[in-house]
C-alpha cells in the first residue's frame, strides 16, 4: 500500500540584527586630577553589521567621560577616557556604558575607583627614581594632576641610559598616553617622554617615544639588554603635545596628537622587541643630556591603562 504525503517548504525568517558589548579592563583606577580609559568592544551574534551609538550613565560630577569614536560598526571597538577633577571625592563609582543600534541595546558594566593623593608627593602606584645614577640626584613631584620630573643625567641612548623615571608596572599589553605641558632647554638632546622598560638597569632592553629640545620627537628602542639603541626619523614637535605607546604582544608603537582626539602614527615606530618580559616599567622619563645641570618637564593628561 502507499500513501501520497505533500511537503511544502517555506521561506524562512532571517535571524534577527544582534550584537554584544563588552568593557576591558571592567574597573578603572584614577587618582583625583588625572585621567584613566577603558576600551569598549562590540561583536556580531547575528544577522547583519549596524552602527552602534555608545553612551555612559553613572559619571559622578567632576568626571569628563568621551568615546573615540563615538559610535562603532557591530565588531569594532572604540576607547573611553575618564578624566577625574581635582576635587572628586574618593571612593568607587559603578557606569554603565550602553551600546545603542536600530534593532538593540545592550549595555555593560565598568566600575571607575577615585584615589585621593596630596600634592608634592607621587600618587600611588607611581614611583621616582634615577637610572644609571647621574652626577645630580633627580625628583619628581604631583599637584592638581601635574608631574614635574626633575633630572641630570648624560642621555637616553647607546647602550645604556642616564635619567630620571616616574613609572610604574604594566602587565601585558597596554596604552600610555600624557600630554608634556613644558620641558626645560639644558642643551639642544635634553629629552622628556613616555618609556616602557624591561627593568631598571641602564642597559635594559626599553621603548620610548621622546620629544628634544630644538629637534623634534624621536621614537628609540632597544632590543635586547646593553645592545646599542636604535631610533626612527624624527617628527616635528613641541609642548603641548600628546605622545602616546601602546603594547600589543611585543610590538610598540608610538603616535602624537595635538589634541587627545586625533592620533598620529609616527613613521617607523612599529617595533618589535621579544626581550620585553611580560610586567614592564611604564612612565615619563627626563635627561637634561648634562651631567652639570637639572632638566625639567611637566606632564599632565597622564593615563596608563593595561589591555585589551
Amino acid at each position: 500500500h502507499s500513501v501520497t504525503v505533500k511537503l511544502t517548504v517555506t521561506a524562512g525568517s532571517p535571524p534577527p540584527n544582534d550584537f554584544s558589548i563588552g568593557a576591558s579592563p571592567t574597573s578603572v583606577s584614577v587618582v583625583q586630577g588625572a585621567s584613566g580609559g577603558s576600551t569598549t568592544s562590540t561583536a556580531l551574534v547575528s544577522g547583519s553589521a549596524e552602527s552602534i551609538a555608545l553612551s555612559i550613565s553613572g559619571v559622578p560630577s567632576g568626571v569628563t567621560a568621551g568615546f573615540s569614536p563615538t559610535s562603532v560598526t557591530a565588531g569594532g571597538s572604540s576607547s573611553l577616557s575618564l578624566a577625574v577633577g581635582a576635587s572628586v571625592a574618593p571612593g568607587t563609582y559603578p557606569l554603565t556604558v550602553t551600546g545603542t543600534a536600530l534593532s538593540a541595546t545592550h549595555a555593560t558594566s565598568l566600575s571607575l575607583t577615585v584615589t585621593s593623593a596630596s600634592g608634592g608627593g607621587l600618587p600611588s602606584p607611581w614611583t621616582d627614581a634615577d637610572i644609571g645614577a647621574p652626577a645630580i640626584a633627580g625628583s619628581a613631584t604631583w599637584a592638581s594632576g601635574v608631574f614635574t620630573v626633575n633630572a641630570a643625567g648624560t642621555d637616553i641612548f647607546g647602550t645604556a641610559d642616564q635619567f630620571n623615571f616616574v613609572s610604574q608596572t604594566l602587565t601585558g599589553n597596554g596604552t600610555l598616553t600624557v600630554r608634556i605641558t613644558s620641558q626645560a632647554n639644558t642643551s639642544v638632546s635634553a629629552k622628556a617622554g613616555i618609556m616602557l622598560r624591561a627593568s631598571s638597569d641602564p642597559g635594559s632592553p626599553c621603548y620610548a617615544v621622546l620629544m628634544t629640545t630644538t629637534k623634534g620627537v624621536a621614537t628609540q628602542w632597544r632590543t635586547t639588554q646593553g645592545n646599542a639603541t636604535s631610533q626612527a626619523a624624527k617628527v616635528a614637535g613641541l609642548p603641548p603635545l600628546y605622545l602616546r605607546i601602546t603594547r600589543t604582544a611585543n610590538t610598540f608603537t608610538a603616535f602624537t596628537s595635538s589634541d587627545n582626539v586625533s592620533w598620529t602614527l609616527i613613521p617607523g615606530s612599529s617595533q618589535t622587541i621579544n626581550a620585553m618580559p611580560t610586567t614592564v616599567l611604564a612612565g615619563m622619563a627626563v635627561t637634561s643630556h648634562n651631567t652639570g645641570l637639572l632638566g625639567s618637564a611637566a606632564f599632565d593628561t597622564v593615563s596608563l591603562t593595561a589591555g585589551p
